[in-house]
């Protein structure tokens, strides 16, 4: 059995920076986001369902695969930017297509070490963006040095623990635009990662939403929801009883998946409990109930404008007979529209189906850095081949009528 990943980073590092001749400030790595007040790093992040009790839960959920930590900048006794950090052991092939990870799946098993390598990144596994927090008095190129001054920190501490790749994980589109040159003149590079679907959800009334869609899905849809027949839906904020349960959907749905993210697929042991235990109101989740057996759920994360719809659990095969997830999908819709939630953020799966629904996609992007000798310049002279939206067999089915938000 694989035990979780408990140890201790090798120590808390900090340095002093200054920027632009102005008062120095300091940079420090924290072993936990708990060394940092909650007060503090959500006055950063305001309004965000994954704060602070959020990755703290996330620490104590037992991950199989991650380290969390935290980068913070402080001027004086202020927090001034922060981010969450984790570590993994990655393979490196994962961006590439299905010849290239049979060669790589080869070489991994005459020598794993060249395949699979340490890396530390800023953002994190059980967010779908790189939440990367300054306060609001800070210009925008205040923030673009201070981050690159940060990475460097960061990239520090990963020489500390022998890690030669650090990356920014899944960077919105947005700060990928405003932080890109700063990044690559810092010695990083950059690969599309998976899109995030989301749909603006601005309907009177389910039907008004089911009215919004061509006409040949409305005619599938509403089939669907016959097939359906009568499911019990309810919201709950408390899974104490039924975790086991949830767990257990959870992973039937996983594996039916078209391609396998490794790490970044797991969801941690006590993620469910801890998140939900962690929770300030802004934590539900969908319950389906077929003739009193529980058959689905969805865990979402609930803002005052989004809804961020963050995993998915069904049991087969009678989620297919019944149609199940397009039922689950309308209760969803429904919830934004009795709620007043113009945003529906549907996560990095399932494309082909919620693109179907509505949904458009937001692009999204890896910086990296490898400083290696020997696996360096390969890496770089593979970087414009690598990319994980080419290779997500959803994507690819839909080509171009993949919808693309054009200022996401």
């Amino acid at each position: 059995m694989v035990q979780p990943m408990t140890a201790a980073w090798s120590q808390n590092t900090s340095e002093r920076q200054s920027m632009d001749g102005k008062a120095a400030f300091e940079i420090r790595h924290h072993n936990s986001i708990s060394e940092i007040t909650e007060r503090d790093w959500n006055s950063l992040f305001v309004g965000q369902s994954e704060d602070w009790a959020y990755f703290l839960a996330c620490e104590k959920a037992n991950s199989k695969h991650f380290r969390f930590s935290a980068l913070a900048a402080y001027s004086g006794q202020k927090l001034i930017a922060a981010a969450p950090v984790f570590k993994l052991d990655f393979r490196i092939d994962m961006a590439l297509g299905e010849r290239a990870q049979k060669l790589s799946s080869y070489v991994m098993s005459i020598a794993p070490q060249l395949v699979k390598l340490p890396i530390l990144g800023m953002g994190h596994p059980m967010t779908e963006e790189c939440p990367i927090g300054f306060t609001s008095d800070l210009s925008d190129t205040e923030k673009s040095k201070l981050l690159v001054l940060m990475v460097k920190h960061l990239e520090a501490v990963a020489s500390n623990e022998g890690i030669k790749i650090v990356v920014l994980k899944d960077v919105t589109n947005s700060d990928c635009t405003q932080y890109r040159a700063s990044l690559q003149r810092a010695g990083f590079g950059v690969i599309e990662s998976l899109p995030i679907a989301q749909m603006n959800v601005r309907f009177s009334s389910i039907e008004h939403y089911i009215q919004s869609l061509p006409s040949k899905r409305r005619t599938q849809l509403r089939k669907k929801m016959r097939q359906a027949g009568e499911v019990d839906v309810s919201f709950v904020e408390n899974i104490d009883g039924i975790e086991a349960e949830i767990k257990a959907l959870y992973e039937e749905t996983r594996q039916r998946r078209a391609r396998d993210y490794e790490a970044f697929d797991e969801v941690p042991e006590d993620y469910f409990s801890q998140v939900t235990a962690a929770s300030n109101d802004n934590v539900k989740v969908m319950l389906s109930r077929i003739d009193g057996k529980l058959v689905g759920f969805m865990f979402l994360l609930v803002e005052a404008n989004r809804l961020i719809f963050k995993f998915v659990g069904m049991h087969y095969p009678l989620a297919l007979e019944r149609s199940l997830y397009f039922h689950q999908w309308m209760s969803l819709v429904e919830y934004c529209i009795k709620n007043g939630i113009t945003t529906l953020q549907a996560g990095q799966t399932n494309y082909i189906t919620k693109v179907r629904m509505g949904c458009e996609l937001r692009r999204s992007w890896i910086f990296y850095k490898y400083t290696g000798r020997v696996l360096g310049p390969v890496i770089r002279a593979i970087d414009p081949k690598l990319s994980l939206a080419a290779q997500e067999p959803d994507l690819i089915e839909l080509g171009e009528h993949a919808r693309y938000m054009e200022h996401s």
